[in-house]
């Protein structure tokens, strides 16, 4: 087994699926039932699937295990669609995060007033006229402690015929500086940051999972490795059955020339070499479907658009004795399966989200202060007051003296207080917090029962390890009898000692010595590769890598 290629799991693909062929019978159901359309993308695959029915067979590539492997992963679509999972959820805390993005908020427009003055007050006339531009911006930003900061500048140039005012038209000119902090709930952005640590988490679950997932669609592409080995060797212990048949066929025919045998025993050696025929065919067809089975778990040259090619193996399984140490392993296991770790992340998750439900259970109190600046200029225009005293303006001037006045801070406008809110009853936040408490609990109990499931994985694996490794001994020496009972009963054939049906009675049980051996040794190289699948150890007995998802970093300004 090749370990010593390195190799990175890249998710930048799609998938298409095939649908399943309709049977015609389906087809024609019904009065004027038209034929589904086939997807162009599938139907373009299709094509290009009978296409290859068509050409002459290319030579298989020849690949040991590891190579299988690492062609499987790279070229299999099915998983190269499933390694777009956590690459998707990758940008889950970058997409929180924004919640602390800054706000810029800009605009501008214009007002034009002319309606009836019910008071001599209000404009001195019969009409109120009044034509007004405003523009301005404001930017805003939730901070790390919870406190929404906003800062807002308007600008304005009022035009109006009111015979009242001592500046028009005037320059209103107004920049405020706001914050609110909460106290209890929501301090320190209790909900966002909440967000952010359960979209990171739900990223690591996502690559967790699908290391699972490719682990275990390593171990079926191994088993399918050693499915071909096994059915190509089955299919040679037949032929060779059938060679051994008919050799007997043919020493009884010239025993029963030579009048040593009867007839009869003729029929019996060809009945059992036609019985022994047909196992043939049955095994040339189960490595016909092993071979599909492979090339299509392996899907070499599907990454580049074409249908997968065909493969075939060249290794051959070394049984080897493996220190089995059942703590050492279960110590393997608990630390590496991602099956755990998803587990454990899961359970942090739920606490996460226990935390946010207790957090919106508080009352809501905030301290809440505004400084603001304002200038103020315009056209002055002596007023004459209800007295007869002429009054006059003294903020006189254009719109660089009312910046002016603004920004040399002389008018301010300061507020500071607190606001308290308290839900009376707040039963939906007790039920959250009652289901968020009951996730908790279910959370810690699938951890342990993941634990738990993954040391039964690991005794299992051990004891068909072991197991394999006797049986593979066994058979082996089973073998070597049945092929020595079966020279000792051919040679006792040939004094005329035996019968036909003793020797074919003999080269059964060599078949199935041989049989047996080679499913023994398949068996045992399925078992460690269960073995490593159960230890969490199985990529890495490759050298596959699943690469950390690449998604964007969270911008330098959602971090204050």
């Amino acid at each position: 087994m090749n370990t010593q290629r390195p190799f990175f799991v890249l998710a930048a693909c799609a998938c298409l699926v095939l649908p399943a062929a309709m049977p015609a019978a389906v087809q024609a159901a019904g009065a004027g039932a038209k034929t589904p359309a086939i997807d162009p993308a599938a139907a373009r695959l299709l094509d290009e699937l009978i296409g290859e029915l068509d050409k002459p067979q290319q030579q298989p590539r020849r690949v040991d295990l590891g190579e299988a492997v690492l062609i499987a992963v790279e070229n299999n679509p099915g998983i190269r669609a499933r390694a777009e999972v956590p690459q998707r959820e990758g940008h889950g805390p970058s997409e929180a995060a924004g919640a602390f993005d800054p706000t810029l908020r800009a605009g501008a427009g214009m007002t034009d007033v002319n309606i009836p003055s019910a008071s001599a007050l209000a404009s001195g006339r019969a009409t109120t006229v009044e034509r007004a531009y405003r523009a301005g911006f404001s930017i805003s930003k939730l901070l790390q402690t919870g406190a929404t900061v906003q800062l807002d500048w308007s600008n304005a140039h009022i035009d109006s015929n009111s015979r009242f005012l001592v500046l028009n038209p005037r320059y209103d000119l107004r920049l405020n500086l706001g914050i609110r902090q909460p106290l209890l709930r929501d301090l320190g952005a209790a909900d966002e940051q909440t967000t952010v640590l359960v979209a990171s988490a739900h990223s690591r679950q996502a690559q967790a999972d699908f290391e699972a997932e490719l682990a275990g669609f390593v171990a079926g592409v191994i088993g399918d490795y050693w499915g071909y080995v096994q059915a190509s060797a089955e299919l040679e212990v037949t032929r060779r059955s059938v060679e051994l048949a008919q050799e007997l066929v043919r020493d009884a025919e010239t025993k029963v020339a030579v009048g040593l045998l009867a007839p009869v025993a003729v029929k019996e050696a060809r009945a059992d070499a036609a019985a022994r025929e047909e196992q043939r065919l049955v095994a040339e067809n189960a490595l016909t479907l092993a071979k599909r089975t492979l090339q299509h778990a392996v899907m070499l040259g599907a990454a580049a658009g074409g249908p997968p090619q065909m493969v075939t193996p060249v290794e051959e399984h070394v049984v080897t004795e493996l220190p089995l140490d059942h703590r050492q392993s279960l110590t393997t296991a608990v630390t590496n399966r991602p099956e755990v770790r998803s587990a454990s992340i899961a359970l942090v998750s739920s606490r996460l989200e226990e935390k946010r439900a207790s957090n919106l259970r508080l009352p809501s109190l905030a301290l809440v202060a505004r400084y603001g600046l304002a200038g103020l200029s315009g056209d002055a225009r002596p007023v004459v007051d209800t007295d007869g005293n002429v009054v006059s303006s003294g903020f006189a001037g254009n719109y660089g003296d009312a910046l002016g006045d603004m920004l040399g801070r002389d008018y301010t406008d300061v507020s500071v207080g607190l606001e308290l809110e308290v839900p009376l009853g707040n039963s939906q936040a007790e039920a959250r917090q009652a289901k968020a408490e009951i996730e908790v609990r279910r959370a810690a109990r699938q951890l342990e029962e993941t634990v738990s499931g993954v040391a039964l994985d690991v005794e299992k694996a051990l004891a068909d390890v072991g197991s394999a490794y006797q049986r593979v001994s066994a058979s082996k020496l089973a073998r070597e009898l049945a092929e020595e009972n079966l020279h000792n009963q051919r040679r006792r054939f040939e004094l005329g000692a035996v019968t036909t049906k003793d020797v074919l009675d003999f080269q059964e049980k060599l078949a199935e010595a041989m049989a047996t051996e080679v499913r023994a040794i398949t068996d045992h190289a399925n078992a460690v590769a269960r073995l490593r699948l159960a230890e969490g150890t199985l990529l890495t007995s490759f050298a596959i890598e699943v690469a950390s998802p690449d998604a964007p970093a969270i911008p330098w300004w959602a971090k204050f």
